[in-house]
């Protein structure tokens, strides 16, 4: 572009003459697709503008948002979405429950079909209870090590009803997974962050030989759903406010909230 005269706030009125591209010549061997483009004519006195054309001859202000949502392949909405992805979350935790509602852990009875292995049960034994069989499933939350922490922090959202089955979780959360209400917000970072901890604490195991008592994931959850909670505003009432002194979310805090 220097060669030519040309910079990065040069304009395309710079390649045009009287309505026909006058790109450089050096460029025709180079870049053959610019002396293929239909003519163009410009409006004098007209203020530039910066636009995205989504569909032939279709144009709308240009964003980073539009042009990635017209680049990438988009799927179908799947029902766990807003489930996992809010402005509430955690992102790293959120992550990590995109990849369990997806199956891509690299959990023991995966590892094993992709190394086309045999099978050995030993192997494939989950590194938090030693016994059943190391699946999505049985991590979040059937897994004895899992479920007495599910069991413990449930009380705290009021899901007492709610059995440690993954799906049984989500199935029960999906409805109301778009509410602002203090409990559904609460709700969706705890299981969150059991899930996060738990994985967490499996991947110490696995490769550090590290271990660590179910209480002790109980307090690190319970903090970090409680740090997070400070960074919120709430919209006070008697509901609220029990909701909040169970996290133990004093009234100094609850005084900056609205």
């Amino acid at each position: 572009m220097n060669r030519e005269g040309l910079n990065i706030y040069s304009k395309v009125a710079d390649v045009i003459h009287e309505n026909r591209w006058a790109w450089p010549d050096a460029w025709r061997d180079s870049f053959p697709i610019l002396f293929q483009l239909n003519p163009v004519s410009l409006t004098p006195n007209k203020t530039d503008m910066i636009v995205w054309e989504k569909d032939p001859n279709v144009t709308e202000d240009f964003s980073t948002k539009t042009a990635w949502d017209s680049l990438r392949n988009s799927g179908q909405v799947v029902d766990w979405y807003r489930m996992v992805w809010s402005l509430f979350s955690i992102p790293r935790h959120a992550f990590l429950c995109w990849l369990i509602c997806r199956r891509k852990l690299a959990t023991q009875d995966r590892i094993q079909v992709w190394n086309n292995a045999a099978g050995n049960m030993n192997l494939m034994s989950c590194l938090l209870c030693n016994r059943g069989l190391e699946s999505h499933e049985h991590l979040f939350f059937e897994c004895p090590y899992s479920n007495k922490i599910w069991c413990s922090l449930r009380t705290k959202v009021v899901m007492s009803p709610i059995d440690g089955k993954w799906e049984d979780v989500l199935a029960w959360i999906i409805p109301n997974a778009t509410s602002k209400l203090a409990i559904w917000v609460i709700r969706k970072l705890v299981v969150a962050a059991i899930a996060y901890f738990v994985w967490q604490e499996r991947n110490a195991r696995f490769f550090n030989n590290q271990l660590r008592p179910p209480e002790k994931l109980e307090e690190q959850i319970t903090e970090t759903v409680r740090l997070k909670l400070h960074s919120f505003k709430f919209k006070m009432n008697d509901r609220v406010t029990r909701l909040l002194k169970i996290w133990k979310i004093s009234s100094l805090d609850e005084a900056d909230s609205t």
